[in-house]
Parts: structure tokens; C-alpha cells; sequence
């Protein structure tokens, strides 16, 4: 079933030439690997990434937002943005790296769907927040009142 997901995520990667505007003549610093599977949605995006390892990594990866800023309009702000470390344990340096790009938290939500280390923290709020949705939904349909 894994391997399914994977190749089925995989045929949805859209190369970055393919949504950049005609007129635009894009000649980057560096290729933008496909490793980076990115799930956006309007200006929401979602990015699963290594945590650089020192400040020349994380140079790099400001490259790489850089360049995608440049084909995509859209531009990373470290204030609004949220990270949550799945697999890491950062040593200082790394916490103090990841301070560039964003505010480390416990569980980040990206469009109602909560991601956590936890897997099971992250199904209870997802659940919790759809059924809390759900009453307030049926009570304005009840009511008569749109729902949007």
C-alpha cells in the first residue's frame, strides 16, 4: 500500500517549468530537485526537508527558497511560518538555524490536517477540530444559515 502512495505522490510532482508564466524567462542558480515533493494550496504550502546540518546548508536552502520565490511569485516569511521536526533531534546550532526560517513547534496544521511527531496526537487534534466543524455546520444548516 506504501509503495502505491509513493508512486502515485510521485506522478503528481509538477516540474517547476511546467507552472512557470510564459513570459517569465527563468534562469536559476541551481536546479530545484525533486526530492522536495511540495503539498501547496493557494499560498499554504507544506514541505518536508532535512535540517541543515550548519549555516553554509542553510545558505544553500535559502537558495533553493530563493529560486522558488523567483518561479512561483510566492516568498517564504519566517514570522508566519511553522516548523515541526518529525525525525530530528537538533543540537543548538541547528535550533538556532532553524530560528531563520520559522517558529519550531510541537504540531504545525496544514489545510485541517495536524502534522506532529506523534502520530497519534496528530489523528486526535485532526479528528477533534473536523468533528468540532462538523457540529457548528449542522447547527447553521439546522438554523437555515449559510455555512461559509
Amino acid at each position: 500500500m506504501i509503495q502505491n502512495s509513493t508512486s502515485s505522490l510521485s506522478q503528481l510532482k509538477i516540474d517547476f517549468q511546467d507552472v512557470a508564466h510564459p513570459s517569465h524567462e527563468l534562469e536559476l542558480t541551481r536546479s530545484i530537485s525533486t526530492a522536495i515533493p511540495p503539498c501547496a494550496f493557494a499560498d499554504d504550502t507544506t514541505m518536508a526537508l532535512k535540517t541543515p546540518s550548519n549555516r553554509q546548508a542553510a545558505q544553500e536552502l535559502k537558495t533553493i527558497l530563493q529560486d522558488l520565490e523567483e518561479v512561483t511569485g510566492l516568498r517564504v516569511n519566517p514570522t508566519k511560518s511553522e516548523i515541526v521536526l518529525l525525525y530530528d533531534d537538533p543540537s543548538e546550532e541547528q535550533k538556532a538555524i532553524l530560528a531563520d526560517f520559522g517558529t519550531v513547534k510541537e504540531y504545525v496544521t496544514h489545510l485541517g490536517v495536524v502534522i506532529s511527531q506523534d502520530y497519534s496526537q496528530a489523528r486526535k487534534l485532526t479528528y477533534d477540530a473536523g468533528k468540532t466543524a462538523m457540529k457548528k455546520a449542522a447547527i447553521k444548516i439546522s438554523a437555515g444559515i449559510s455555512s461559509t
